[in-house]
């Protein structure tokens, strides 16, 4: 009897076991942590898989690591959804990737391992919430790596060195401004790549190739794809791709010299569509990561071309103010649906900007110096970052820049449609001066050179000051922390 017992417990238990829908399209609910959990130990089991920890999150969860393949591979690709908790097509399609790796119905290329992040945002997740348990926005997080689970991130990253990462996220297609021409947007699911100007030039243009490439195939499968852009609705609103900045986390993975994309899926959030479209918008992301992991052009001109890019060549001058322009013949329509019929129809888009321009470089500098007074925050930062420093012991004369902050904008940038943050700074003259014991004196060189400039050139119209934890150590006489060194 009690064999018996035994026997219907086990079968209870197996009959109850989390599984998937057969397909992404059949998905009608979202994947808790405990039901992501559950799917993802049970991948252990299969061939060329590890599961693990990448770390956790603030309140102690588990950041999901499941590994395929072999850490050497020729083709490393890194992928991680739910960064913000409310956006969940991403984690969703994940997972229904790896369960069709493990059970055999999906067969990654020769040469080609895989990382998979489901949830960076588990705390979010479990309640819905798009920032984490301490209030942080993660994909604002990529250049302070204040929280936990940004440093998971970029200490994986460091560690694999993946060619190709991208970022899962979502975006509402029925915005106010969208709904009050009877519009939606037009889009199912959009891919940026990164673009910060410090990045290698072919690297970005391989991005962006990728996306061209593939929307014709989105297109075959039914879906709707564009490039990704952000902004208000035409033809009066602004318009541009992602933000070149790199406190996201598609241009701060991306500083690791390897591709990385942004995918955003558009869901509705408003009534009476709230909701309703879930499978179609994980079917969308799965069909887009699968053109992804299979495409044959990025593996065959991508190795060679992304390890040269891990070498770089430091450029000799630094641009620190860039943004989103046009020029007469860039394109001036893009598609929007119509809210009733469902029906596309082309729209005049005058104020969309698809052009980077700088507009302002400075000379690169030797090194940054760190004042004692700030050291203690900086030394935090470095070593999340894993950038080199020496701590100076004894004073040292070097000719030295000091840099003053003009003027902080602490609202929503409507001039630029960017969120708040930009900082106008001033540099004094380049002079001789010493540096202080118990500063810090960080060169820039070798493979960290570029996300050094990055990180620290006080100069750039969005950097660190926009932050208030580093804005308050601005002193009395407006000088920044960060002085720039001329060997």
């Amino acid at each position: 009897m009690l064999k018996r017992i035994l026997l219907l417990s086990a079968l209870a238990i197996s009959l109850s076991a989390f599984e998937l829908p057969a397909t992404p399209a059949g998905l009608t609910s979202v994947t808790t942590y405990a039901q992501v959990s559950e799917l993802v130990k049970s991948m252990e089991s299969g061939e060329n898989f590890t599961v693990s920890s990448a770390g956790q999150s603030i309140e102690g969860r588990e950041l999901w690591l499941v590994q395929v393949g072999e850490s050497d591979a020729p083709w490393r690709i890194f992928l991680y959804g739910q960064q913000h908790g409310n956006e969940v097509a991403g984690k969703e399609a994940l997972l229904f990737l790896l369960r069709d790796i493990h059970d055999g119905t999906l067969k990654l290329p020769r040469g080609v391992a895989l990382w998979v992040i489901p949830m960076v945002n588990p705390d979010g997740g479990e309640v819905d919430r798009r920032r984490n348990s301490a209030g942080a926005d993660l994909n604002r997080d990529h250049t302070t790596l204040l929280q936990p689970e940004t440093q998971a991130l970029h200490t994986l990253a460091r560690n694999i060195q993946p060619h190709i990462s991208i970022d899962c996220h979502e975006f509402g297609r029925d915005s106010d401004d969208y709904l009050a021409q009877d519009w939606l947007e037009w889009p199912d699911i959009m891919m940026g790549h990164a673009n910060n100007p410090l990045f290698d030039d072919r690297v970005v243009q391989l991005g962006e190739d990728f996306i061209k490439r593939v929307a014709p195939q989105m297109e075959r499968s039914g879906i709707n794809f564009s490039r990704y852009y952000v902004g208000d609705a035409p033809p009066l609103g602004e318009l541009r791709y992602s933000a070149p900045d790199l406190d996201d986390a598609r241009n701060g993975i991306g500083s690791y010299g390897g591709l990385s994309f942004i995918i955003e899926s558009g869901v509705y959030r408003n009534p009476p569509r709230a909701g309703t479209d879930l499978g179609a918008r994980v079917q969308a992301y799965s069909i887009l990561l699968r053109a992804v992991i299979n495409d044959k052009v990025l593996r065959k001109t991508g190795p060679h071309m992304i390890a040269s890019a891990r070498q770089p060549r430091l450029p000799d001058w630094v641009p620190t103010n860039y943004f989103w322009g046009r020029q007469e013949s860039d394109p001036a329509s893009i598609r929007v649906m119509d809210l009733s019929t469902g029906a596309t129809q082309w729209t005049a888009a005058p104020n969309l900007m698809p052009r980077l321009i700088i507009k302002q470089s400075v000379a690169r500098p030797t090194a940054y110096y760190i004042s004692a007074e700030a050291s203690v925050l900086f030394t935090q930062l470095l070593d999340n970052h894993q950038i080199e420093y020496e701590i100076i012991d004894t004073p040292r004369q070097v000719e030295l820049q000091t840099c003053r902050a003009d003027t902080l904008e602490t609202r929503y940038d409507e001039r630029y449609n960017r969120y708040a943050g930009r900082m106008w700074a001033t540099a004094d003259s380049v002079g001789l001066a010493t540096l202080e014991p118990g500063g810090l004196l960080v060169p820039v060189k070798g493979l960290t050179g570029l996300r050094t400039i990055g990180l620290l050139e006080p100069l750039q119209l969005y950097g660190l000051y926009q932050y208030d934890q580093f804005h308050n150590l601005i002193d009395g006489e407006d000088r920044l922390p960060v002085y720039r060194v001329f060997y």
